[in-house]
Parts: C-alpha cells; structure tokens; sequence
C-alpha cells in the first residue's frame, strides 16, 4: 500500500510530498492478528483507513485488496442498502450467477472460522 499527499510545508510555501506510507504489505494468516504499533505521526492510522477502504491507496488511485493473488476491487457493501445475494458479489474474483441473488449460508468452516460463501469449498 501507499499512500503519498501533497501538504504544505508552512505558511505562504508550496506543497510537498509527504509519503504516509511507502509500499506497506504485510501478511496475515487465517485467524492470526495484526498489531499496528509505532510512534505519533508514523501512518498508523492512515494505514488502518486504507485497509478498512476508507481512504484509498494513491497508487493506483483506487481502492483494491489482494485475496489469494486476486486483486478485489470494485463496490464495497452498503450497510444501509445491501445488495441482493452475498454482499460481497461487486468485488469478488469468483462470481457466480447464484452468489448475486441468493445470500450464502454462514458455515464454521474449522473451530472459531466461520465462512459466508457457497464456493467456499471449490476455492479452497
């Protein structure tokens, strides 16, 4: 992820880049935990609004997610208006007809990982 804003440096001076974050990645596996830790002013919190889409990266200027090598982008879920079927239908690599009109069953997949996807199995 990256995110660079032009600021200004000071009253009456021209903007400059201020680079929040510079090619971020990280990995996260099934049900482990990411802790965010670092002093004040350091992107913490620019980082957790881009990976919660609420600001997106400036890298390629859109918002997007990888997901098994699949990059996710498109339309994030309206909780005040949903779409029909899976909520995740907009952006998801793996659509099918059925997952834009019918809303999946929430299955435990293993103990404490539960799983909204009627493809879940196929995908792996």
């Amino acid at each position: 992820m990256t995110r660079h804003d032009a600021v200004s440096t000071g009253f009456l001076k021209p903007k400059g880049p201020v680079r929040a974050l510079d090619n971020v990645s990280f990995t996260l596996v099934a049900g482990g935990t990411l802790a965010v830790v670092g002093e004040s002013g350091c992107g913490k919190s620019t980082l957790v609004r881009q990976l919660t889409m609420i600001e997106p990266a400036t890298s390629d200027g859109a918002a997007a997610r990888e997901f098994g090598g699949q990059v996710l982008s498109g339309e994030l879920p309206s909780p005040l208006n949903p779409p029909s079927g899976c909520a995740f239908h907009k952006r998801c690599p793996f659509v099918v007809e059925r997952c834009r009109v019918e809303l999946p069953a929430l299955e435990e997949l293993r103990t404490g990982h539960r799983v909204a996807c009627d493809r879940v199995h196929e995908i792996g």
